[in-house]
């Protein structure tokens, strides 16, 4: 019941915006997501992070519901100089609780043990312009951006609250879990642990520099207090004051357009990332368990025992967008990361390889409808393994043992315009060995996701 009074009401709540062709002193815009999905899993395997203690798990036959309403706020202040705030509701749960596959199935899920809808800030950052050209273009209003004329070549600083997919490793073919494909190995890069809480925000200061013929942008980023957990609220306007005590992550993107093959709007990114956090080491907590005790469950107390404050985790990503004809695209992205550090804010996934391709319904007639296919495979590093193969287990994998695999996944969906910014997009993902394990088969995902926006 709360779903639907808030799917009826929230939409009237909006109001026409300025027109696209103004400059804006204020605007607003509004989106809303519904997922729901079912699985089927083709083994009885069963573990710590596949059959957990509420029973929900990859062979409950029960639909799973996420929800997400937002409404972006802007405010110009001064010349290049703008505020935004972005008022949240989400909830919702997940299959198998967000556990159980490294790339798991809905990006619009956290790993929140309430599933009821909860109203909070998920961004609240200061935009700054700075002119480095005479020339000027125009920005349509979208979310989070005003309409507004700015020089071809300018310099961008953001300092507050916001996701850093926002910021970095954009891809027009797979990004938004809310109009692109679903999988956390498909709208990001999967192995770039990108420093966040569990809803996947955090507080940045970020530097852009942006021209027609390449851009580059380098940003510091709060990490959480703790693996998979919040940030302190509280302490964040101390960042700088407390960087070896709050942790921080490093990041710096390069982006190319380039032509291919006369196709314009090709775009490569290659971004670099390096985390300083008070993580643990796979590798010493299977020695130390080992060690001390032959009870292998001792391995995740281990890697307790092993967190120390600054330890490094590094990694990067290859991301390229390449349109295909007139009404298609191809995405692919390639990332890396050390793999001696536990996982500690995005996914369980040291190296990853996606890709897909996306296509308009003009062949049909329905331009506005598209088709998608992705593909993505995940791997861990060798300590990774072995910690899991000891009985060690993250925020999203470990079932006591380990016949180790690579984690393949392949999503398919259909969006269809239904009108008044309606989207209906039937969604299917097949993954074989989920969360690494051979034991485990094939799992089947079904699901529908309606998008509304304004």
């Amino acid at each position: 019941m709360r779903y639907l009074i808030i799917l009826l009401l929230l939409p009237t709540l909006l109001l026409a915006q300025d027109q696209a062709d103004s400059i804006q002193k204020f605007g607003y815009s509004f989106q809303q997501t519904l997922v729901g999905q079912v699985a089927a899993a083709d083994s009885g395997y069963t573990g710590y992070n596949t059959n957990n203690t509420t029973g929900n798990t990859f062979r409950d036959q029960t639909m799973k519901t996420s929800l997400s309403s937002t409404f972006y706020l802007g405010a110009k202040l001064w010349k290049g100089g703008s505020l935004y705030l972005d008022p949240e509701v989400a909830g919702g749960s997940g299959l198998s609780g967000t556990v159980g596959v490294a790339g798991y199935v809905n990006g619009e899920v956290f790993r929140v043990g309430n599933p009821a809808p909860t109203l909070y800030i998920a961004r609240l950052f200061f935009r700054q312009s700075l002119s480095l050209s005479k020339e000027q273009q125009y920005i349509s209003p979208s979310a989070n951006q005003l309409g507004e004329l700015v020089a071809t070549k300018r310099l961008v600083f953001t300092l507050g609250k916001i996701t850093l997919s926002d910021m970095f490793d954009g891809n027009h073919y797979s990004h938004d879990p809310r109009t692109r494909f679903l999988n956390w190995s498909m709208m990001a890069s999967g192995a770039w642990d990108y420093s966040s809480n569990t809803k996947g925000y955090t507080y940045a200061f970020v530097t852009e520099y942006i021209s027609p013929t390449w851009s580059a942008r380098a940003g510091i980023a709060m990490e959480p207090i703790y693996s998979n957990g919040p940030l302190d609220n509280h302490r964040f306007l101390d960042l700088e004051g407390n960087i070896n005590n709050q942790g921080y992550g490093l990041n710096a993107e390069l982006e190319k357009p380039f032509h291919f093959h006369n196709q314009k709007h090709s775009i490569l990114r290659i971004l670099g990332f390096v985390n300083h956090a008070n993580m643990g080491t796979y590798k010493n907590a299977v020695h130390t368990a080992i060690d001390d005790t032959t009870y292998i469950y001792n391995a995740s107390q281990s890697l307790t025992n092993t967190r120390r404050f600054n330890t490094v985790k590094y990694g990067f990503s290859v991301n390229l967008e390449q349109p295909v004809g007139k009404h298609a695209g191809f995405f692919s992205r390639f990332s890396w990361n050390d793999g001696k550090t536990e996982s500690f804010s995005f996914a369980e996934i040291d190296h990853s390889l996606s890709m897909g391709l996306y296509v308009h319904g003009t062949a049909w007639d329905r331009y506005h409808d598209k088709v998608g296919i992705g593909f993505a495979i995940n791997g861990i590093s060798q300590d990774h393994r072995e910690y899991l193969a000891q009985g060690g287990y993250g925020f999203m994998l470990g079932d006591g043992k380990l016949n180790y695999g690579n984690e393949l996944v392949i999503e398919l969906q259909y969006a269809i315009d239904i009108g008044q910014n309606f989207i209906v997009t039937p969604d299917y993902q097949f993954i074989l060995n989920p969360a690494y394990n051979k034991d485990h088969g094939s799992i089947h995902i079904f699901g529908v996701r309606t998008h509304i926006e304004f």
